[in-house]
């Protein structure tokens, strides 16, 4: 009896050993389960800001895919739809908070009737390709040139005069000063935004941008972007740091200038708009057509928008912008 009892013990010991141990690879898996499940949840959400589309997101192994909920989708053109593709995978791997578990990201479009395949890459692809170079291609060259703006709807017209010269800045900073200040009919001055950017770079230094409402005020540091926002009634402060070192909205034409241009380019430009707080805008430039004359270039901000660029030969100037995706609505800028 006395010998049993001596193996009894040690034995329910063993099994309690084993048992804790059980018990700690369970809550262990629990615990890595539940962060992925957060680190999914934060990457939906972020793409949802970002696209403006209901997202699904969904990682098995070493594969994720981002399934686009949106019939906005349907609407796109193949090229558009694929460079749209493109652009998600871009960016779920940039923000997936542990992008070197990933091998490969894959992009669907889900309506109510069917799921289409957008694409998929192996990781590999997403990285080289994930934005462009911080240097332009050319060196920038002073100009002064004057836009008539025109709103399809109303027939409303304006003018957009532009001068970009090379100065000095505070602590000797060789930097090129963009003013573009637009005038709507009759001739009065109705907001002037200036804008700072690196010589080396086109990376933006600061901007102060005026109108009838109010002055919004920013501070430029790589990704760090901080100042105010005021619409005459309200103040808002802008304090965010991105993922990336953003450029400026009211450059896009002269950062896609800079770009090395050539048929079958296709990338995305980082573009923060300061509206509200501030948004920051991946937008797709793609070369569609070229001549001895210009380049002709498809720039979307996301489903639903869509441009039309020309820049100049061998100036690298705009010669005009058109909307693409609302003839009726949308706002035309041609070079006088």
């Amino acid at each position: 009896m006395s010998r049993a009892g001596a193996t009894f013990v040690p034995t329910m010991r063993r099994l309690r050993w084993v048992s804790g141990c059980v018990l700690c690879l369970a809550l262990a898996a629990c615990e890595q389960v539940r962060t992925q499940l957060n680190d999914v949840m934060q990457l939906g959400a972020a793409l949802h800001t970002q696209f403006n589309m209901p997202v699904h997101v969904n990682i098995a192994g070493g594969a994720l895919t981002v399934s686009m909920v949106d019939q906005a989708a349907d609407k796109l053109s193949a090229a558009d739809r694929d460079a749209l593709a493109l652009s998600v995978a871009r960016f779920a791997y940039a923000h997936y908070a542990h992008p070197d578990a990933l091998s490969r990201v894959a992009v669907t479009f889900v309506s109510r009737t069917s799921t289409e395949p957008g694409g998929s890459w192996p990781t590999s692809a997403l990285v080289a390709q994930s934005s462009p170079g911080p240097l332009p291609s050319l060196p920038p060259n002073a100009f002064e040139d004057t836009l008539q703006v025109t709103t399809m709807d109303s027939g409303d017209a304006g003018t957009m005069e532009r001068s970009f010269r090379s100065m000095t800045a505070a602590q000797g900073r060789a930097v090129w000063e963009l003013v573009v200040t637009y005038r709507r009919r009759p001739q009065t001055v109705t907001s002037v935004d200036s804008l700072r950017l690196d010589a080396a770079t086109f990376y933006p230094v600061s901007e102060r941008r005026h109108n009838r409402r109010g002055l919004t005020h920013l501070a430029y540091d790589g990704a760090h972007v901080h100042g105010v926002v005021d619409s005459g009634t309200t103040m808002r402060a802008v304090d965010t740091t991105f993922a990336v070192a953003p450029f400026a909205g009211a450059e896009l034409d002269m950062v896609i200038g800079a770009l090395p241009l050539a048929p079958g380019l296709s990338t995305t430009v980082p573009v923060f708009y300061p509206l509200d707080r501030g948004i920051l805008v991946r937008t797709t430039v793609r070369v569609v057509d070229a001549d001895a004359t210009a380049w002709t270039i498809a720039v979307s901000n996301g489903p639903g928008t869509g441009q039309r660029f020309r820049i100049a030969r061998p100036s690298r100037l705009l010669i005009d912008i058109r909307d693409t995706e609302d003839s009726v609505h949308g706002t035309s800028y041609v070079r006088r």
